[in-house]
Order: C-alpha cells, then sequence, then structure tokens
C-alpha cells in the first residue's frame, strides 16, 4: 500500500513533522548524487554539515514582490500586500520550528542578497559566480 507513491512510515497521515523528515531524507538523497539546487524546505538547516553546501537568502524590496504577484496571480495591490504578508509569517515560522534558527537573517546563511539591486538576471550571474568561485577552492574529493 502507498499514498501518493509513499510507504511507509510516511504512509500514515502526513503530520508536518513527517512530512519534514521525508523531504529531509529526499534533500539528502539529492545532495549526496551530486550538485544541485534546492530553493526552500529548510535545505540550508538539513545540509549544515555538508561542506559543500552553500545557503543563499534571496529577497527583494517590497514594491518589486508586490508587482510581481499581481502580475503572476492577477490580484490587487491590496490583496498581493496580504499575500506576501501572509506567505513571508508562513516561511518564517515553518523555518524557524525546524531549525531552531530565525528566517531571513543574514548570519543564518553563507550569502543574503537583495535582487533589486542588480535585478533577476545580473543577481543568478553573481551567484553563479560565487558558486563557482567557492567550488574551486575546495580540495579534491577522494572516495
Amino acid at each position: 500500500y502507498s499514498y501518493m507513491g509513499l510507504f511507509p512510515p510516511y504512509a500514515d497521515v502526513l503530520s508536518n513533522d513527517r512530512l519534514f523528515l521525508y523531504q529531509s531524507d529526499t534533500i539528502r538523497n539529492l545532495a549526496e548524487k551530486g550538485s544541485c539546487v534546492i530553493v526552500g524546505r529548510c535545505a540550508d538547516y538539513i545540509l549544515r554539515d555538508n561542506p559543500d553546501c552553500l545557503s543563499f537568502f534571496i529577497h527583494n524590496n517590497k514594491e518589486n514582490r508586490i508587482q510581481r504577484i499581481i502580475e503572476s496571480q492577477g490580484l490587487t495591490v491590496e490583496q498581493a500586500e496580504e499575500l506576501m504578508m501572509k506567505t513571508d509569517k508562513s516561511r518564517a515560522a515553518y523555518y524557524n520550528y525546524y531549525t531552531n534558527k530565525e528566517w531571513g537573517v543574514a548570519s543564518t546563511y553563507n550569502f543574503s542578497i537583495d535582487v533589486s539591486v542588480l535585478g533577476i538576471d545580473e543577481t543568478v550571474a553573481f551567484m553563479k559566480s560565487f558558486v563557482e568561485r567557492k567550488m574551486n577552492r575546495r580540495p579534491p574529493h577522494f572516495g
């Protein structure tokens, strides 16, 4: 018997804690297989003992965020702002609960960057350069 393709112990009602354990296992397995990008899900915390893990907190100014929500979901400014605040609150509660750290605090991550400074494309290029520089500095892996 499987539930959504999951087998025990995940098959019974998926509580938030069981879902977190399943996601943690999946994240660790992906990281063991090779380089990957994981957005959210406390991956920085789950992979905290992995010396190759780089964690980024990517944020944007309020105006840009609201505009992106309006464009993607067709909401009013007020609705977009409310959704943004609820989403941030939910993300913070999830992260803070499972990591005992504080979501969005720069010292929690290897790098915190404001997309509004360079724009999306330049921010991605900057982050790619950062990752490449880190990868070039690591010692060879044997085993």
